[in-house]
């Protein structure tokens, strides 16, 4: 593959060649004092924990593709330039942009954890995909440590890019979800960086690696799978959809009960017949069948979820019901329990126990006739006497 980014440098001639340094460490400058390769390095005395930075010019017109960086380093003593400086001083940064004022991509990190103290220099490889557009390279270096005094040399840059190769699809699972959402498998080459639309759709991706692709899709969503890589895109050739299921009603949105009892039978009222599987979670605390309706006995308030499934077209929908169980009020006693009460007299009756409420209807009455009329002591009146 024809690379797009091809660039080689190591400073044997005079200047920067058009790199430019910035930063509040010493400024980069070339030198020909125990170079990595050839006559010259660009060196950079750093210290105080002061960055000091290289920037490239445009190198090229990148392709988004996978960019092998190569370059040599080291960092030395600045008292001694063949005494190597500790690694727990050391830190280089590399970034990419598209313009020489970024925004900044970070590429490598060098620094104690994976850079080995020598006074020789040493060769870094790093593999990445870049941005389409311009492609700007720039190096940070800075001591750590307040104490520390350090010479980083750079020298013999090189970025070799190459096209990425263009996605594959070997096969998807399933090719059709009867669901309020399905999961889709995707399974093929180069899938990396990978953005999925379904029947021009966009469709979020779960995970994402070179080889697979799992996405959860939304019902309604149909058409052939499209996936975009930075090596290009490919369609499938089937389609995927995601139907909605039939709609499954129950006779109640929530139950409640007291405790130590049964609730009412909660029953389905419309959609029975699209499905042929009925599972609750948990299964404790609730007993049925979708033609009697389902019974609850649960001890404490729980959110229970029925699952309805067609077992033959894979069709699933779910429903939650809260239950809720509601403590036993105490006994009420009514004193007398049972008067002999004469025409016309009074007689006072006594409530103890829990508290509870109600509402009683006194007579029947209680309706006026006419407008000017009231023949009850609970007649309403108006528009007359």
């Amino acid at each position: 593959m024809q690379a797009q980014v091809n660039y080689s440098y190591g400073w044997e001639t005079a200047g920067l060649g058009n790199w430019v340094t910035v930063g509040a460490g010493d400024a980069f400058a070339r030198d020909t004092y125990l170079p990595c390769v050839g006559v010259a390095s660009v060196t950079s005395n750093a210290y105080n924990e002061d960055i000091s930075r290289l920037r490239s010019p445009n190198l090229g017109t990148s392709i988004g593709g996978l960019v092998t960086l190569q370059y040599s380093y080291k960092a030395v003593e600045y008292y001694d330039e063949t005494v190597a400086a500790p690694a727990s001083q050391v830190s280089v940064l590399v970034h990419t942009a598209t313009a020489q004022g970024g925004p900044w991509t970070l590429v490598q990190t060098i620094n104690s954890s994976n850079h080995t103290a020598s006074a020789g220099c040493t060769t870094a490889t790093t593999n990445f995909v870049a941005t389409a557009g311009n492609f700007f390279l720039r190096f940070s270096v800075e001591a750590i440590g307040a104490d520390s005094d350090l010479i980083y040399y750079i020298d013999q840059v090189s970025v070799v890019e190459t096209a990425l190769a263009a996605p594959t699809i070997t096969s998807f699972t399933p090719s059709t979800y009867c669901a309020a959402s399905g999961v889709v498998t995707i399974t093929g080459t180069n899938l990396s960086a990978a953005t999925l639309a379904i029947g021009g759709t966009p469709v979020t991706i779960t995970t994402n690696t070179a080889t697979q692709i799992v996405a959860t899709v939304p019902a309604g969503v149909t058409g052939t799978i499209n996936i975009t890589t930075p090596g290009g895109t490919v369609t499938s050739s089937a389609p995927f959809s995601v139907l909605a299921p039939p709609a499954l009603t129950l006779s109640a949105t929530s139950v409640n009960l007291c405790q130590g009892s049964a609730s009412a039978p909660l029953t389905i009222t419309s959609g029975a017949s699209a499905y042929n599987s009925y599972v609750w979670s948990p299964s404790t605390g609730v007993s049925g069948n979708a033609t009697s309706g389902f019974v609850f006995t649960a001890t404490a308030n729980t959110t229970y979820t029925l699952t309805a499934t067609n077992t033959a077209e894979g069709c699933v929908t779910i429903i939650q019901v809260p239950v809720t169980v509601n403590t036993v009020p105490g006994a009420i006693t009514v004193t007398p329990a049972a008067p002999t009460v004469c025409e016309g007299a009074i007689q006072q009756l006594t409530v103890s126990g829990a508290s509870a409420s109600a509402s009683a209807v006194v007579g029947t009455g209680t309706t006026a006739p006419s407008a000017t009329s009231f023949p009850n002591p609970f007649s309403a009146y108006w528009g007359g006497v």
